[in-house]
């Protein structure tokens, strides 16, 4: 049954997300809890949630720009698959690989050729985000590739396989990027300072790899 809100490939993700939750076995290591509790969210593409001023935009992203000054208009525009959007019929702004803070920028100085507005009384905001395809493995719930929502995190991400298996680590997940860059996930920074995860963005075709733990040390 299709999850109000929901693509197929995020139902699908979530109904099996849900079902490792459920399955997941009782651990008592200190930050394995987040993903039985489901602390971290799994966030679909169309959920109305405050976006990072530096997700980076693509393909696929659909962004609403709002002006209420002396003019006023709302548009909804996508970016198309040559990384530009063209509002209003306006000539085209090319936005793909753009931050959403320097995209609103950009289409700010823009359309202030042709409206009259100040720099208060504009905004652009995503509205729906693409979907990625990540591929997480290694000691988690349920290896495998995941279609979710780019406004996820790669904490966010590992909520879609059901966390890391009571054997797995906690403190050097590895995020890899299409461009072959590691980025080393720790539960526990995150556990400390939760703005951390942001700097973990995720893209298409993304590998998130969980090794066993190390040294675990316990307090009795």
């Amino acid at each position: 049954r299709m999850k109000e809100g929901a693509s197929a490939e995020e139902a699908l993700s979530e109904e099996k997300t849900e079902t490792l939750q459920e399955k997941a076995p009782d651990v008592n290591i200190y930050g394995h809890q987040i993903f039985k509790n489901a602390e971290i969210n799994l966030y679909r593409a169309a959920d109305n949630i405050s976006t990072p001023p530096d997700y980076v935009l693509t393909t696929g992203d659909e962004v609403i720009i709002s002006i209420f000054g002396a003019s006023q208009a709302d548009f909804e525009s996508t970016v198309n698959s040559e990384g530009y959007i063209s509002p209003a019929g306006i000539e085209k702004i090319f936005v793909k690989g753009l931050t959403i803070s320097r995209a609103s920028e950009l289409v700010q100085q823009r359309l202030q050729r042709r409206y009259t507005f100040g720099n208060d009384q504009f905004s652009l905001t995503l509205s729906t985000a693409r979907t990625v395809t990540m591929n997480i493995f290694g000691e988690v719930q349920q290896p495998g590739s995941f279609t979710i929502s780019a406004i996820n995190t790669g904490f966010n991400a590992l909520v879609a396989a059901g966390g890391p298996t009571p054997g797995g680590s906690v403190r050097n997940i590895r995020l890899i990027k299409g461009n072959g860059e590691t980025k080393n996930l720790d539960i526990y920074q995150y556990l400390t300072n939760p703005k951390v995860k942001y700097d973990y963005a995720i893209d298409d075709q993304d590998i998130i790899f969980v090794p066993l733990s190390e040294k675990i040390v316990q307090i009795v």
